[in-house]
């Protein structure tokens, strides 16, 4: 049977004939390649070598790209929404979370059937089991699992930052008097409507306003812009923005929606509130309202609380001295420690990997020596075949990992180890709620 060992020496081999030194450096230009390649070097004697013919010398590893658009975005998310990413990168990560992507692919089978087996019966039960369990356990409701995992991820990110919020403009041609019906009008007498299956000769005023969907407005700017009622107005052009006046208005009171991810999902134990805010307000009243009621709702308990349910113990990291106060500096710490995480695990791979065989290889030879009949030969041969391995599998130790991590990353170690700590803490350890409760 083929080793993890055996494929390394394969895919080591392939690069015997190139220079090490170019597969060090990291690629710092390229923010859509989501991976560098990385040979790890061991300290080899001569004679080891001699000895071990299957001694890998250098491990050539694929590990994450810390310029790579999914960590660059995390230094940039907006700062309104950098809490909620924060959280939602860590959930992520969580392994309990990933688990759940099998039984939700095998349940989102059975979504377009009219009628189910009695095995798919079966399996949306347990499926529904399953996910209060696993809303429960992670504080998460998982309802909005398929939204999380597959819906709201960058293409080339894999991240959650390029979810931008969604205002809905006012006011928009419905809001005015006749407004699709004068737009239309304005924009056909200065010969600015076209229709991709027409000559514009055969474009007639009656067939726009009847089948307006069908047509396009032409803008000052050269755009082409579909025509419906929902058309913001501040997106046509000025000359007939000028026409119109405050007293063709329909609605007086501007009903404005704000969208954004984060607003949807949800996190079991929040306090949400819904708000009407008159946006014409100055600025510092209106923080001044929301500051308000942030105060009246912290008093406020939620069911759990009253309940006396335990959410979980909040313990502050002493990790968290190092991330810094100032926003930029915080985010750009944090996007360090996410890679730092994402390193680990996959150093770790490749390494525990490395490792099973180095302790299978030495229990198999090891074996074969207690077979020696004289003992004094015997002891002397496992003295140093366990002399071997102990050196050997050095290599592969928590501390070689972080050593790997620094030279890769260009961290000091001291930083890499309590920041790795940090986020462990915070993904393996459920410590994301904290952020949500404002316990950070």
């Amino acid at each position: 049977m083929e080793t993890f060992t055996d494929v390394m020496k394969v895919v080591e081999k392939s690069f015997s004939e190139k220079p090490t030194e170019e597969y060090i450096t990291r690629k710092t230009d390229i923010k859509y390649q989501p991976t560098i390649t990385y040979v790890y070097q061991r300290n080899v004697t001569a004679d080891a070598k001699k000895q071990n013919k299957d001694l890998i010398e250098n491990l050539v590893m694929n590990l994450p790209n810390r310029s790579y658009q999914k960590y660059i975005d995390i230094e940039e998310v907006e700062d309104y929404d950098f809490s909620n990413n924060l959280v939602l990168e860590m959930l992520s990560r969580n392994k309990i979370f990933k688990k759940f992507s099998r039984p939700f692919l095998r349940y989102n089978g059975l979504t377009n059937k009219n009628e189910l087996t009695k095995v798919e019966k079966s399996i949306e039960k347990k499926y529904s089991k399953l996910k209060k369990m696993y809303s429960q356990y992670l504080g998460f409701n998982m309802d909005y699992y398929d939204v999380l995992k597959y819906t709201f991820r960058g293409f080339h990110t894999n991240n959650f930052s390029n979810n931008k919020y969604k205002v809905d403009a006012f006011p928009r041609i419905c809001d005015i008097k006749n407004g699709l019906e004068r737009a239309i009008q304005f924009y056909y007498e200065k010969d600015l409507i076209c229709n991709l299956a027409l000559q514009n000769d055969n474009i007639l005023l009656n067939d726009v306003i009847e089948y307006y969907s069908d047509y396009m407005f032409i803008t000052e700017k050269s755009n082409i812009i579909e025509i419906h009622k929902e058309l913001p107005i501040s997106i046509l052009d000025n000359d007939f923005i000028s026409t119109l006046s405050e007293s063709d208005l329909i609605n007086r009171i501007e009903k404005i929606k704000i969208g954004s991810m984060f607003s949807d999902l949800e996190f079991i134990g929040s306090k949400i509130v819904n708000i009407d805010l008159n946006m014409n307000l100055p600025l510092e009243e209106l923080i001044a309202y929301v500051k308000k009621i942030k105060e009246e709702y912290s008093k406020s308990k939620s069911p759990f609380e009253i309940l006396k349910n335990k959410i979980e113990k909040i313990d502050n990291p002493k990790s968290l001295g190092l991330i810094p106060k100032d926003n930029q500096k915080r985010k750009k710490t944090y996007a360090d420690a996410f890679y730092i995480y994402d390193l680990f695990e996959s150093i770790y791979f490749y390494f525990e990997n490395i490792r099973k065989d180095i302790k299978d290889k030495y229990k198999k030879e090891k074996n074969e020596l207690k077979k020696i009949k004289v003992t004094d030969t015997r002891k002397s041969k496992i003295a140093n075949l366990t002399e071997d391995y102990e050196c050997e599998i050095e290599n592969y130790n928590k501390e070689a990992l972080y050593n790997t991590i620094h030279h890769v990353s260009g961290i000091e170690i001291n930083k890499i180890k309590k920041l790795h700590k940090l986020l462990k803490e915070y993904i393996e350890e459920l410590k994301y709620k904290n952020i949500i409760f404002n316990k950070e």
